[in-house]
């Protein structure tokens, strides 16, 4: 549903489809894989819960707070 990419220049940034079909890209800028793959996680949940198919859980719930 949302891919991490990474730039030659060592950023890295998400891409997803929102739900109205548009691509959009979230611009990280330089972090570890790791936490950049984390941010992805918690990116897809919020798509499948306002696409409709999935409920928030506690953690990503935390995290946006």
């Amino acid at each position: 549903m949302a891919s991490l990419v990474n730039r030659q220049n060592g950023t890295r940034e998400i891409q997803f489809t929102d739900v109205n079909g548009k691509r959009k890209t979230i611009r990280l800028g330089k972090m570890p894989k790791r936490a950049a793959g984390s941010i992805k996680i918690r990116v897809e949940s919020l798509l499948l819960a306002k696409i409709g198919k999935y409920t928030l859980d506690v953690d990503t719930v935390k995290w946006i707070a």
